[in-house]
Parts: structure tokens; sequence; C-alpha cells
């Protein structure tokens, strides 16, 4: 009976470390999501300033 306890216990403590490290993963991958999210905002908004400036110089370099 004790033996049954006491594996079930180590059983609990690893299915919880195992929980708790996917539970990091999917914290880092949001993280990870956002930034790229982000980047790819700043990198559209970018290449739209340039269009603008193009069309409205006639080059994207300023001289």
């Amino acid at each position: 009976m004790m033996d049954d306890i006491e594996q079930l216990k180590k059983e609990l403590k690893k299915q919880t470390r195992q929980a708790e490290e996917r539970r990091n993963k999917v914290k880092y991958l949001q993280v990870d999501f956002d930034n790229s999210r982000r980047w790819y905002a700043r990198e559209k908004d970018l290449i739209t300033d340039m269009g603008r400036t193009t069309k409205s110089t006639g080059s994207c370099f300023e001289v």
C-alpha cells in the first residue's frame, strides 16, 4: 500500500515537472510569435513608407 502511494507521488511530481516545462515552452513561443509579428509590422511600415517616398520624389534615396 505504501509503495503504491510513493509510486503515485513520484509519478505526480514527474507529471507536474513536465507540465511546468511545457508551460514555459508555450510562454517562450508566445513571446517569439509576438516579437516576429512586431518585426513584420515594422518592416511592412518601412517598405510602405519607402514606397510613398518613391512615388512622391521619384527615388527612395534622399539626395
